[in-house]
């Protein structure tokens, strides 16, 4: 796995839009934000174009995010909010310059796809809020996770509360995942990992239906997936619209249920995903997952 350089005060970052069409008032603000960490901020010469949904034509997202991505004084990419349109440009995209210039993708919920992309490729990323969101979306906390990761020398950490349905194990690996929606869609793509191996799972989803969770589940499982993991965390299952017939289970249950054959452990409500809490989760670096009496504890070497 490559790692890329963490980042110091001085250092280029760049934010981008792969999906959908964002304010300038929101981008304003991370902007300042990511200047009071002694950064010095580009925006990619599409940002805030629209085109429907999108911002901008499919081939205007990709020309910043391979701009982005081929540009060797560029540290990051701040991916500037999800929505839908990652896919339909990923493979667009020569990541090959990725090798020879590594820097870290940030980003979460459509974001996945790159994710997933850049697991493939090898290249450690980041799970993360995004610039659209740090104003009214992010809490103080899981803003700063993404400073501490990217700018502080020390290992990663992030504590959170043990819940009642946990399966209470220590486990090591390195972490992979995101939306479970993203993830079921990309099976069987060019963008998805070629193993799951002594990894850890983590998922979050926004605003589907208990029946689409487990149909995304299944598909998990019959592609295997489940069976290769050491360990899952389930972050934020938000805006579960309810229909009148009910499903029978509720979201954690759902999970709980498609992993009752194996002995991983697996603990919920962890703070990532479509939640004020959104705490950065690195993507492919080795972590460990240690519990006491009540807290659960990750730990990132850098």
């Amino acid at each position: 796995m490559i790692i890329p350089e963490f980042l110091s005060p001085g250092d280029k970052v760049i934010i981008v839009a792969t999906a959908r069409a964002v304010d300038s008032t929101a981008v304003d603000h991370a902007v300042e934000i990511l200047e009071q960490w002694g950064l010095k901020v580009l925006k990619g010469k599409n940002l805030l174009n629209k085109d429907f949904r999108f911002a901008g034509k499919d081939s205007a997202r990709s020309e910043d995010l391979q701009y982005a991505i081929s540009s060797p004084d560029i540290k990051a990419v701040f991916c500037v909010r999800g929505g839908y349109g990652t896919t339909r440009i990923v493979d667009n995209i020569d990541f090959k310059p990725l090798y020879k210039y590594p820097k870290w993708i940030l980003g979460f919920s459509d974001i996945t796809t790159l994710l997933l992309q850049l697991e493939r490729l090898g290249v450690a990323s980041a799970h993360s809020s995004m610039p659209a969101l740090f104003k009214n979306k992010t809490s103080k906390e899981a803003l700063n996770s993404i400073r501490l990761f990217l700018m502080e020398p020390e290992d990663y950490k992030l504590e959170w509360d043990q819940t009642s349905i946990d399966r209470v194990h220590n486990c090591d690996g390195s972490l992979i995942g995101g939306n479970l929606s993203m993830i079921a869609n990309n099976i069987g793509t060019k963008s998805f990992p070629l193993t799951f191996k002594n990894k850890i799972l983590f998922l979050e989803e926004v605003g589907e239906d208990l029946y689409r969770i487990d149909r995304s589940m299944v598909q998990l499982k019959r592609a295997g997936i489940l069976s290769e993991i050491s360990g899952l965390l389930v972050g934020g299952v938000t805006d579960v619209p309810y229909d009148e017939e009910p499903f029978g289970l509720e979201a954690n249950e759902i999970i709980l249920s498609h992993v009752s054959d194996y002995d991983f452990p697996v603990y919920f409500d962890v703070p990532f995903g479509h939640i004020d809490e959104n705490h950065l989760i690195p993507c492919g670096l080795q972590s460990k997952i240690r519990a006491d009496k009540e807290k659960v504890h990750l730990i990132v070497k850098k």
